[in-house]
């Protein structure tokens, strides 16, 4: 599956993507988005290091936003090419509340390393 492809099949291109941040960044100014340095990740609720907001559908940038560190985001690009990696991520951080350190660089190399992606 494309990267760019979300979990029901709709394509959204890399400048569809960029286009989405003025979006979310007005958001912000407006009140209608918090800032990433006042949430948990949505995922694992990890509070420190490099957070973003995922979209699913980027037609809707703000009401779609999702935060997620890092590693999440990372794990969550990933789940068509390592499901099984991925489920196991979500099981131990979700169900077993199991919380990795946090990424203050982008480090793609976690994926490989941590979780054998």
């Amino acid at each position: 599956m494309n990267p760019y492809t979300n979990i029901y099949g709709i394509f959204f291109s890399p400048e569809k993507r960029r286009a989405s941040i003025p979006v979310q960044k007005k958001a912000i100014k407006e009140g209608k988005l918090k800032p990433l340095d006042e949430m948990p990740c949505q995922m694992c609720g990890q509070t420190e290091g490099i957070k973003a907001y995922h979209c699913e559908d980027y037609n809707d940038p703000v009401g779609d936003a999702t935060c997620l560190c890092w590693r999440c985001h990372l794990m969550w690009h990933s789940r068509f090419r390592a499901p099984q990696a991925v489920f196991k991520y979500i099981y131990e951080v979700v169900v077993l509340g199991k919380q990795y350190p946090p990424n203050y660089k982008p480090d793609l190399g976690i994926l490989r390393r941590d979780h054998g992606v």
